[in-house]
């Protein structure tokens, strides 16, 4: 049997593991499948074309609520195209929704559950189910999922799971049913991220649910990722409150762009948590993520949810000021989504869960929050681009001073972008700075203008800063740039040949100061005093 395995992923740089996973396993028992892999800008009947010119007798379509729709129309065609052609869908969209995506005509087959047996099953037996429950295979009997190819693509993002399934219950997420979790063994771990190094590969992301669900095997596999010989980011979902020193002294020994952790806070609302039925121990939680932040090199996300059960307008805004007390070095905002087949789905009477019915299921209002204050919330997420240290941090501190807490000045900022039509379209992230600049104005001048320089590392200073003509003596700037003592405050500067130090500098006047910036360190130093 000829099968095709199609993954339509939200951006180019991603990759579907899922396919992947079902074409190693297939491959391990002497079977092969095609992939087909998109993005969803990509025209429709293009992807069609392409998948119809292998001429499949089976296609199979791995379903999430990003792609369904997509996933339906291309479907659709291929039906059309060749009605002799069994059309699958499977993964998280199409399992929970079995019975409403039977009810297309284009659909043969709903595959509930993992995938790799079930194609094993259709291409030696064949499969007569309209559903099929499958069995899932071992987390060791699955092969290495990717391809030298694929890894030879550089800047892509690769998926990787060592474990399936959560011992938290969030009401909210689709893990909730499988609390048993399944491990990879350490040494098939181990030789997978060999893969990745020996590739060197830009990020890797653990789909693990909770990659420290089991403390000592994250630790464990934590040691050898900082060992590893290479350049690869590792991403992983934790839970924040359950790491103990030992978790947090291990990742002190991490280099800087090594390991990005991300945590769920969602409220800090202990009713709403528990409602949700989510275990979170706040004050551990606060403690630990304060020692990644100040004793480590990784890099910290945190989410929060809105909408969730229980939270109201004023209790989101505690949550939000808490989250921003944490200092992560990001904060993602999100809006919960009552996906079929959650417990949440189950409570949507008892909250007045009032939700989208089509993907992805988005929150419209609750018996605590109003749609119109949902909708304020979502201006607010829109202006969290302007949460970055990195990027902003000097302007947000003075910032943070003139208001009574992080939300109203985000609250603030978001009626800003409203009144003046910025929320309608995406900007780029160049333009942000003059609009806080024109939103707060010369107070923060100095601080924004540091803030640009240090994130544009190279570029000139923009007209609302009114940059002078920095006229300097060119023998006392190479005098400067040339002594590792004058410019300690740039260590990656002083590794680059003195010869050459010049090409990674720029030298920017504003209000009588001279500032150099080190485009490597992407940091900025007062050079005043030294031409006075």
């Amino acid at each position: 049997m000829n099968v095709s395995l199609v993954g339509v992923n939200s951006k180019y740089v991603h990759t579907n593991l899922a396919i992947r996973k079902i074409k190693a396993y297939l491959n391990s028992k002497g079977l092969d499948a095609a992939l087909c892999e998109y993005s969803g800008g990509e025209e429709v009947w293009r992807a069609a074309a392409d998948i119809l010119s292998a001429r499949p007798d089976a296609v199979g379509f791995s379903c999430y609520i990003w792609n369904i729709e997509y996933v339906l129309k291309l479907a659709e065609i291929v039906k059309k195209a060749d009605k002799t052609i069994k059309i699958i869908l499977g993964g998280p969209e199409a399992q929970y929704n079995a019975a409403r995506y039977l009810e297309y005509p284009f659909v043969d087959i709903i595959c509930c559950g993992e995938g790799e047996k079930f194609f094993e099953k259709l291409m030696t037996e064949g499969i007569d189910e309209k559903i099929y429950v499958a069995t899932p295979p071992e987390m060791d009997e699955m092969p290495f999922p990717y391809s030298e190819e694929d890894l030879f693509e550089k800047g892509r993002i690769f998926y990787y799971e060592s474990s399936r399934g959560c011992p938290f219950s969030c009401a909210y997420c689709l893990s909730a049913a499988e609390t048993h979790i399944k491990y990879r063994s350490l040494d098939k771990v181990f030789a997978d991220l060999d893969e990745f190094s020996k590739h060197n590969v830009r990020l890797v992301k653990f789909v693990d649910r909770t990659f420290n669900s089991d403390l000592k095997r994250s630790k464990e596999i934590l040691k050898y990722i900082i060992n590893l010989p290479c350049d690869t980011e590792f991403h992983m979902e934790i839970a924040a409150d359950i790491m103990d020193g030992e978790f947090i002294e291990i990742l002190k020994t991490a280099p800087e762009g090594k390991i990005r952790l991300e945590a769920g806070l969602q409220s800090a609302n202990e009713r709403v948590l528990s409602i949700c039925g989510r275990r979170s121990n706040l004050e551990k939680l606060k403690e630990n993520i304060g020692r990644i932040i100040n004793e480590t090199n990784v890099t910290l996300h945190l989410d929060l949810i809105a909408g969730l059960p229980g939270e109201s307008a004023k209790s989101f805004k505690n949550s939000f000021n808490f989250a921003y007390g944490l200092h992560p070095h990001e904060l993602q905002l999100g809006f919960l989504k009552v996906l079929p087949g959650t417990p949440i789905e189950k409570m949507a009477e008892e909250y007045a869960l009032v939700h989208e019915d089509k993907p992805p299921y988005e929150i419209i209002s609750t018996a605590d929050i109003s749609f119109s204050e949902l909708a304020r919330l979502k201006n607010i997420e829109l202006v969290l681009e302007y949460y970055s240290p990195e990027s902003f941090g000097n302007a947000l501190e003075i910032l943070m001073k003139k208001y009574p807490t992080p939300y109203n000045f985000f609250d603030e900022l978001a009626q800003y972008f409203e009144e003046n039509g910025l929320n309608k379209t995406p900007h780029h992230k160049a333009k942000l700075y003059g609009f806080l600049y024109n939103f707060a104005g010369e107070e923060i001048k100095l601080a924004l203008a540091k803030d640009f320089l240090i994130s544009n590392a190279g570029a000139h200073l923009p007209e609302w800063a009114n940059p002078q003509i920095a006229n300097i003596r060119k023998d006392k700037l190479y005098e400067i740039i040339t002594d590792d003592s004058a410019i300690s405050e740039f260590p990656k500067l002083t590794k680059v040949s003195v010869r050459d130090r010049h090409k990674h500098i720029r030298v920017e006047k504003l209000q009588e100061m001279l500032w150099l910036i080190s485009v490597p360190d992407k940091k900025i130093m007062d050079i005043t005093a030294f031409f006075e």
